[in-house]
């Protein structure tokens, strides 16, 4: 009897771990045969009608001089103030993302030509993140909306009696007042941009 009760016992174990197994297998095989379909985002955007992906330099050549009466049309000359822009156009993006601009004024021979400041001329916020580099965010709802960010720079040349022989040189050269510009751009994760404390 003893024997008949342990051979059952053993029957009816042996049933149970077979049916475990089996459907174990069964989930873990239904889970393999999962399918997952989800568009890529996009990433495509224009600095000054030019695409870029990632990060691109350019020169600045043509400043925009502020109404004066004495200069002619986008002509900088000492006591003179100009802008240049930058344009950028999240033309075909799905991300949002976060641009770094730096500038360099070590082309600039004349020390009372100088950088006076920066602006989003329409509305965001843009923090300066480095010595000559400063950072905004373009959100989804910006894309969303097609807003085109414009960000302004502006520059003087400031009149000093005592630089009259630097300025005179620096307008006998017929110089073009060059600028490099980097644009650095990544997606942007919600991190928070840290201004320079310099």
């Amino acid at each position: 009897m003893k024997r008949v009760l342990i051979i059952v016992f053993l029957f009816f174990f042996l049933l149970t771990f077979y049916v475990i197994i089996n459907r174990s297998l069964g989930l873990f095989e239904s889970e393999q045969n999962v399918a997952i379909n989800t568009d890529i985002g996009k990433w495509q955007v224009l600095i000054n009608n030019a695409s870029i992906k990632t990060d691109t330099s350019f020169q600045v050549t043509n400043v925009k001089v502020s109404n004066e009466e004495n200069v002619l049309e986008d002509r900088l000359a000492p006591g003179t103030e100009g802008y240049f822009d930058v344009t950028i156009v999240p033309n075909d993006t799905s991300v949002a993302f976060r641009y770094d601009l730096t500038y360099s004024w070590s082309g600039v021979n004349n020390s009372y030509i100088q950088f006076l400041n920066i602006a989003e001329t329409n509305g965001n916020t843009l923090v300066r993140t480095g010595e000559n580099t400063y950072s905004g965010i373009i959100s989804l709802a910006d894309i969303e909306d097609e807003n085109t960010v414009n960000i302004r720079f502006y520059v003087q040349w400031i009149n000093n009696d005592n630089n009259n022989a630097n300025d005179s040189a620096y307008g006998l050269e017929e110089k073009q007042l060059v600028i490099p510009v980097t644009i650095h751009l990544e997606q942007y994760l919600g991190e928070t941009l840290v201004p320079y404390s310099g």
